[in-house]
């Protein structure tokens, strides 16, 4: 693991390896290595746990296949991830992750349920899981289930720090993800008796909205075979996705963040603007093939993944 600034990732998909890791990756080849950001991802859920097993054994390395709409394939080897843990049965893990002052900023990939909403957007306080991580938070001890506890756990041991403060960066397809997150862990923090918390947060940290975009399916069984076959190294863990990519985050930073602009990310105080774009044009014309392909009689082959929790 290198001494360079870096970014946290909580959950370790095939989406955040063929996005955030890949645009990681991109912007490293331009920098010189003492000026390069570097990932450290934590696994949270025990059922996810094998692919962080394996990567840990490549110290974080994988090989990108990305399928250009012709069909031709490039092979990126992927070098961004140095660090891999895994959280699920031991949390303390989370506070020596948190208190080193490299770390600036950690990202997230949940699915839509992972934010255990109600319909009225706050936090389901009632839901088991829910419950669970409140109680484990009130008493200091015990194990998080859920992307609120260890959050909960990671922005404690930055409360300690002198220059703790840092960017919680959601990277999903829900809509204004930044300030739904940000609502519902302030409720957490709240129900969790955390006050101090609360208000150390209000000056230290902040939740940026973003939007993403980029198809990566599950990688089929097949893959590891390919990437041996193609390029004649051993690689238990590769991912798959198209060539079109787009990162769009709100210029809300709590730290140093690394200049992501450089290889196309997009930074603004406006990211619904993109969303509406991409709900309306991209997602649009997602629906439409879906309805002539189920007039057609065509069938899904291919499972695709676009989250971790």
């Amino acid at each position: 693991m290198s001494d360079n600034c870096r970014l946290v990732h909580f959950g370790i998909g095939a989406f955040h390896r063929g996005h955030q890791a890949y645009y990681l990756y991109l912007l490293n080849e331009k920098l010189p290595e003492s000026e390069r950001w570097y990932y450290t991802d934590v696994n949270l859920r025990k059922e996810t746990r094998a692919i962080p097993e394996a990567l840990k054994k490549q110290n974080g390395h994988y090989h990108f296949k990305r399928i250009a709409p012709d069909g031709t394939a490039q092979y990126i080897p992927i070098s961004s991830i140095d660090r891999v843990e895994d959280a699920s049965e031991d949390a303390s893990i989370i506070s020596r992750i948190f208190t080193d002052d490299c770390v600036k900023a950690v990202t997230i990939t949940v699915t839509e349920a992972g934010y255990y909403l109600t319909e009225s957007d706050d936090l389901d306080t009632a839901h088991p899981e829910i419950a669970h991580d409140l109680s484990v938070i009130r008493q200091g001890s015990g194990q998080p289930k859920t992307l609120y506890g260890f959050l909960a756990l990671a922005l404690l041991a930055r409360q300690t720090m002198a220059n703790g403060a840092i960017t919680v960066a959601t990277c999903d397809n829900l809509r204004d993800n930044g300030k739904r997150l940000e609502k519902a862990f302030h409720q957490f923090v709240d129900a969790a008796s955390l006050g101090s918390l609360n208000t150390w947060m209000s000056d230290n940290v902040t939740f940026p909205c973003s939007m993403v975009d980029r198809i990566t399916p599950v990688p089929p069984v097949s893959l590891p075979e390919e990437i041996k076959r193609e390029l004649g190294v051993e690689d238990a863990c590769p991912i798959m996705g198209e060539d079109f990519e787009q990162w769009v985050i709100e210029n809300k930073l709590a730290a140093e963040f690394p200049p992501l602009d450089k290889v196309g990310v997009t930074f603004t105080h406006n990211v619904h603007a993109f969303e509406e774009a991409k709900i309306r044009i991209l997602n649009g014309g997602h629906f439409l093939l879906s309805y002539v392909g189920a007039l057609r009689g065509y069938k899904p082959t291919m499972k695709t993944s676009a989250t971790m929790n």
